[in-house]
């Protein structure tokens, strides 16, 4: 695992300065980008020309890198400062192309700049959802891509932003890996912001360390950061990673934050382009700061606020978060209607504990709209007739499931542990016997009226949150159940349920979103191969049609 550490420098840079930096094996990186403010952007190029014509050449053996600009101008004064240099590694900044590598690449040879390696770092939607159209093109002097989240927060229009302690961060760097691991390249991960949590940090990387091995890369802030990244191999006392990452399930910030944020960033700059909190040693980048003040300007208008009661759909592991459908969603009606639209998730496995779940948000929270998801994983679950689950120990059991015996343990045991962390290889698919056993499962189940009682037992829930929602002048939507391919009965009982919910509501004048009228011919392209995690085709579907009942109701309001 390697270090690359920024490092402050100026006029009065030393020999010793630099010798701190570099004897802990780290490539000390030198910035002409984020860290500069603009109007001291030229005066920071003279500083790195002393240092690296009167500095370094009595320290050979002290590896450099210099993040140079992405805008044209700036970069063309970059590398001016460079010409005729060598510079062992060079981070471009916000790639979206590789025409824009090969744009720097000439630009360097024009200036006669030498270097072992270029990194381009991925800092935008566009740069990740074109990267695999990147690397196709193989480049000897490209061993890694940088990954920088604060930009990437930015350009997705997401706030607060998502750090390391979030899952949805490292459901990009899954994708990262899942583009670069198999043409074996690797990261130069983005800076963990928390000088002093050092904590969660070597939990950080040992996780990192698992997933890329040993030619994984971290941008480090500080001489302890490096310190102890140069310890992740020799050591074993860290927290598991698992345990200290979560999803983040209330989307919305309060007005009050946000102007904390400008506030803080605007007291601790000390002349630079970012902050650092005194008391907590957070470094509060620019691209956050920002983000914080468009906040503030979007809180001008109208807002609205979205609940979704569903279950691991709106936080799913292997769609990225700004895919996921209620992102969507949230930028389609924003830009329709000028609006701010405030996303809330509330997420239940089981029938009893829902409904309390919704209430007891409500006393603290608005809610404008809820979606209700009508989910196959508790409905299937109930109708088989041999349950899997774990007990109070966590050990692994089976039990009869027979509720018209008053024999229903999925209502008291959850079938598995919910896995927080994120993972990087593939799953493997059920073989045709257990599949079998499955199918078997369930006709055993609808035998001893399983089906029956699981139907109107899930109805008796949906129409006991209607009935709230009326109450308390909340608009509901109940989105339907869609179809489950992991074994082929799974189809029949979906339909049943989709049949079930939609006469019932009907009768309630409810709106009711049905998600079993794809095309047959369609399914495989909205379900993964194991038939049952939808793709982004179908979150992209979801989106749509929740926007087609919502979009009625803004009208008229």
């Amino acid at each position: 695992m390697q270090a690359y550490q920024f490092i402050n420098y100026n006029n009065e840079t030393t020999i010793e300065h630099i010798k701190k930096y570099a004897e802990n094996n780290a490539i000390l990186c030198f910035d002409f980008e984020d860290s500069i403010k603009h109007s001291e952007k030229q005066k920071y190029r003279e500083y790195f020309k002393h240092i690296i014509n009167n500095i370094l050449p009595i320290l050979p053996s002290t590896r450099i890198c210099l993040r140079i600009n992405n805008e044209i101008d700036e970069t063309v004064k970059d590398l001016k400062t460079l010409s005729n240099c060598f510079i062992d590694s060079i981070i471009l900044p916000k790639i979206e192309s590789v025409e824009e590598i090969r744009k720097f690449e000439k630009l360097l040879a024009e200036n006669n700049i030498s270097y072992n390696e270029i990194i381009p770092t991925i800092e935008s939607k566009t740069g990740l959802s074109n990267l695999e159209l990147i690397v196709k093109t193989p480049n000897p002097k490209i061993k890694r891509y940088g990954f920088g989240h604060c930009d990437y927060n930015l350009s997705i229009n997401s706030f607060p932003f998502f750090h390391q302690n979030s899952i949805e961060y490292w459901k990009w760097i899954k994708h990262l890996y899942s583009v670069l691991k198999p043409r074996e390249l690797s990261i130069l991960n983005s800076p963990y912001l928390e000088l002093d949590n050092y904590s969660f940090y070597k939990s950080m990387l040992h996780y990192l360390y698992s997933i890329f091995g040993d030619d994984v890369a971290q941008t480090t802030l500080t001489i302890k950061q490096t310190k102890i990244l140069n310890q992740v191999n020799k050591e074993n006392d860290y927290i598991p990673f698992e345990k200290l990452i979560k999803h983040r399930l209330d989307l919305k910030v309060s007005i009050k934050d946000a102007e904390q944020i400008i506030s803080s960033f605007e007291k601790n700059r000390n002349q630079k382009a970012f902050s650092i909190l005194e008391k907590d040693k957070v470094l509060i980048s620019p691209q956050e700061y920002i983000a914080a003040k468009n906040y503030v300007t979007q809180k001008r208008r109208k807002t609205f606020y979205l609940t979704f009661v569903g279950g691991c759909f709106p936080v799913q592991n292997d769609i990225l978060f700004e895919d996921l459908f209620h992102q969507r969603l949230k930028r389609k009606i924003e830009c329709a209607y000028n609006i701010e639209f405030n996303i809330n998730i509330i997420r239940y496995e089981r029938f009893n504990s829902c409904l309390k779940k919704i209430i007891n948000y409500k006393k603290t929270a608005q809610i404008d709209f809820l979606i209700f998801h009508v989910r196959p994983e508790p409905f299937l679950r109930a109708v088989k007739f041999l349950y899997k689950h774990l007990d109070k120990k966590g050990k692994i059991r089976y039990s009869l499931n027979i509720p018209s015996l008053k024999i229903w343990n999925t209502e008291k045991f959850n079938i598995l542990k919910f896995e927080k962390s994120i993972v990087f290889k593939p799953d493997n698919n059920q073989t045709k016997f257990h599949k079998a056993l499955v199918n078997f499962n369930y006709k055993l189940g609808e035998i001893f009226g399983n089906l029956k009682y699981s139907l109107n037992k899930y109805f008796e829930l949906t129409s006991d949150i209607v009935e709230f929602c009326n109450k308390n002048e909340i608009f509901p939507i109940v989105l339907g159940m869609g179809n489950r391919n992991n074994s082929s009965y799974e189809p029949f009982l979906c339909k049943k349920s989709d049949e079930f919910f939609k006469v019932g509501l009907r009768e309630q004048n409810v709106s009711y979103v049905e998600l079993l009228n794809i095309k047959s011919e369609n399914i495989n392209e909205y379900f993964r191969d194991n038939g049952i995690y939808a793709s982004e085709k179908y979150h992209e579907l979801i989106a749509e049609k929740l926007f087609s009942v919502l979009e009625k109701k803004l009208k008229l309001t």
